[in-house]
C-alpha cells in the first residue's frame, strides 16, 4: 500500500498487456512515472485519466518535474504515441524538468520528437532510473 504521507496521487494500473504506476509526490514537485510491458487502448485511457487527475490537484501555474521509467517498456502503439504527445502538447506549460530513463527504439525516437515539437527545453533521454535521478538532481 502506498504512503499517503509520500503521495498525494498514486495510481497503479495492471492489465494483462502491461501496466504503469504514476504517481504524485506530496509537494507537487514530482511525478513519477514508470511503464513496462506493451502499450493497450484500455491503459492509455486510464493513463490519460491519470493524467488529468493529477494535473486537477496543482495550483495555477505550478510546474512539475517527472521521472518516467520506461526501461522495461516493450512497446507504445503508435496511436498510443499520438494521444500521449497530443495531451503533453496541450499541457506542456505544466512541465519544469522531465527525464526519460528507456533504451533506444522507435517508442524512444517518437518521444524526444514529441518533446521537441512541444518545446520542452529541460528534458534529458538517459539510458538508466539512477543516470534520471542524477540528472533531476534527485539522487
Amino acid at each position: 500500500m502506498p504512503d499517503p504521507a509520500l503521495y498525494r496521487f498514486d495510481l497503479s494500473y495492471p492489465d494483462l498487456e502491461g501496466r504503469f504506476r504514476l504517481a504524485l509526490a506530496q509537494d507537487s514537485s514530482l511525478v513519477t512515472i514508470s511503464m513496462a510491458g506493451r502499450g493497450s487502448g484500455a491503459g492509455l485511457e486510464a493513463f490519460l485519466d491519470g493524467l488529468d487527475a493529477c494535473r486537477a490537484l496543482l495550483h495555477p501555474g505550478e510546474r512539475v518535474t517527472v521521472l518516467a521509467d520506461l526501461v522495461a517498456l516493450e512497446e507504445a502503439p503508435l496511436r498510443t504515441q499520438i494521444a500521449l504527445g497530443r495531451w503533453m502538447l496541450t499541457h506542456r506549460d505544466l512541465l519544469d524538468r522531465v527525464a526519460i530513463a528507456a533504451h533506444a527504439g522507435w517508442t524512444l525516437q517518437i518521444a524526444r520528437a514529441v518533446f521537441l515539437l512541444a518545446g520542452v527545453d529541460s528534458v534529458a533521454f538517459v539510458d538508466t532510473v539512477a543516470e534520471a535521478r542524477v540528472w533531476l538532481g534527485a539522487g
